[in-house]
């Protein structure tokens, strides 16, 4: 069996005390992580920095132009089936035209704002919770 580790950066987008988050969309509905709500991003390029990488996945998957505010200083980590690891490294973004309208790509099937309290309501993509309670300074 052949394992992988798979760096993944992720964008945190807070607006008016809300998150916004994106409902994931797999070709395979049967999927268990079909219609998961999650913060966005995505896998990191050869020769790309991962600042760069957020940026341009913000605006494949929502058309939004973003600015890098800071990145967490925690990389979280996972490992599914015994094969993949993904290491997670996480960006605080501000939107650089706030009224700017959200274009979803394939990958989403909705995306929505949502308070703190909203998002422990939400059947979440395993880490959503644990990493905006990092960036929130509630760890609990």
């Amino acid at each position: 069996m052949k394992q992988h580790i798979t760096p993944v950066i992720i964008g945190i987008i807070k607006q008016s005390g809300k998150y916004l988050l994106t409902k994931r969309c797999e070709k395979d509905t049967s999927s268990e992580f079909h219609d998961l709500w999650h913060l966005p991003g995505g896998g990191l390029k050869f020769g790309e920095k991962p600042d760069e990488t957020i940026v341009r996945e913000m605006k494949e998957e929502l058309g939004l132009s973003v600015k890098v505010k800071r990145m967490l200083s925690h990389v979280f980590s996972r490992v599914r089936d015994d094969k993949w690891q993904g290491l997670l490294m996480c960006y605080v973004l501000t939107l650089v035209d706030p009224d700017e309208v959200i274009h979803l790509n394939r990958e989403a099937s909705e995306f929505g704002w949502f308070t703190q309290d909203e998002i422990l309501q939400l059947n979440t993509f395993d880490l959503t919770r644990e990493i905006l309670e990092y960036e929130m300074g509630n760890i609990r």
